[in-house]
């Protein structure tokens, strides 16, 4: 349910994308295309922030001696309570690298957002930063009610939509006949290594 949910998430598009000129930017139906449309979408940051908020968590309580009793297994509530918040104003720091990415993006001299200004960037922002928290809170819901950490498995869960996506791109092109046998073959192997690696 929380791989349909991520997939779900990545197919959101940001506010403010002019939605016919992304269509026209991406071309056709490619593996490009889907990964690109995921990084134009509210799920663009996905779980990178807090697992870049763990790190700096971990590392910070291995050099402070005082915050090394949060390592351990009875006090880690305050130290995944500190991650968490620190999560969110990492992912605001991500969002905020990214808008001026999303404002420079244009086809043929046409930019793909419809408006600029302080208020389309503070809408951008908002939006990345609530993606990130819904999967995070997808994370601890798999923590509380599912099988293994969640963290790990929305980690893993891009490498799962990533194969849907090239064996749906894969099928599509060799029933167009755009893929020869040879390749589809080709490709269905380095598909089914990256599934079993």
């Amino acid at each position: 349910a929380c791989v349909v949910g991520m997939l779900g998430l990545s197919a959101v598009p940001l506010p403010f994308l002019d939605r016919e000129l992304v269509q026209e930017w991406l071309g056709p139906s490619t593996a490009f295309r889907l990964f690109l449309a995921g990084q134009l979408s509210v799920g663009a940051l996905g779980i990178a922030p807090w697992i870049t908020a763990a790190l700096l968590g971990e590392i910070a309580a291995a050099v402070v001696p005082r915050w090394r009793p949060l390592r351990e297994a009875a006090g880690r509530a305050p130290l995944v309570a500190a991650t968490d918040r620190l999560g969110v104003l990492v992912a605001g720091a991500q969002a905020l690298l990214l808008v001026p990415y999303f404002e420079s993006m244009s086809s043929y001299g046409t930019p793909l957002l419809v408006d600029h200004g302080l208020v389309v960037r503070l809408v951008l922002i908002m939006s990345m930063v609530a993606g990130a928290v819904l999967v995070r809170l997808a994370a601890r819901v798999i923590d509380a009610h599912g099988v293994g950490g969640g963290m790990t498995l929305l980690v893993a869960a891009p490498l799962l939509i990533d194969v849907v996506r090239w064996l749906y791109v894969t099928v599509n092109m060799a029933e167009a006949g755009e893929l020869e046998r040879g390749a589809l073959v080709g490709a269905l192997l380095v598909i089914g290594g990256a599934v079993a690696t």
